[in-house]
């Protein structure tokens, strides 16, 4: 071994004793490297759970489940939720909910969010749409909106 070699052998051993690890086997030089830990941290995933995609009244709710518990691998999100017309035009109020349940129960983990249509008339016919936004992804769930008394009594005279 040269003497370069063996002043480097003899630091790295000073070195191992300071942070508590053996750094020399034998004849061997090792080189021990501390890796940072990289976890990839997803958001908490909030999903529709109500089954009905049709809205008879201007003030409805409907149901949420956040898929996975906060932990380790996953963080809380915040959610924006509202329905929009078939143009992109926002026609209920704008509802948060904040999808930061630790529990391993899956019931625990629901939401149950309230939502108000504007006045308004709405065709049965269109297209709505109730957006679920965080500030990465934008989901869209399609509904029909069938209000029988929000425009006239349904008679024809």
């Amino acid at each position: 071994m040269n003497h370069a070699n063996q002043q480097n052998k003899r630091r790295l051993r000073r070195i191992g004793r300071r942070r508590g690890r053996c750094l020399t086997k034998g004849h061997l030089l090792l080189r021990i490297k501390k890796h940072s830990g990289y976890v990839e941290v997803k958001n908490a995933e909030l999903k529709l759970l109500s089954e009905s995609r049709k809205i008879s009244n201007l003030i409805f709710s409907l149901e949420f489940h956040q898929r996975q518990p906060v932990g380790d691998k996953i963080q809380p999100c915040t959610y924006s939720l509202y329905m929009t017309d078939d143009e992109g035009a926002v026609i209920s109020d704008r509802q948060t909910v904040i999808a930061d349940k630790t529990s391993d129960n899956a019931a625990a983990r629901v939401f149950r969010v309230r939502f108000n249509l504007k006045a308004g008339t709405y065709d049965k016919k269109k297209v709505y749409r109730l957006v679920i936004a965080n500030d990465i992804d934008v989901e869209e769930v399609e509904f029909h909106i069938d209000i029988a008394f929000a425009d006239d009594f349904g008679f024809d005279l």
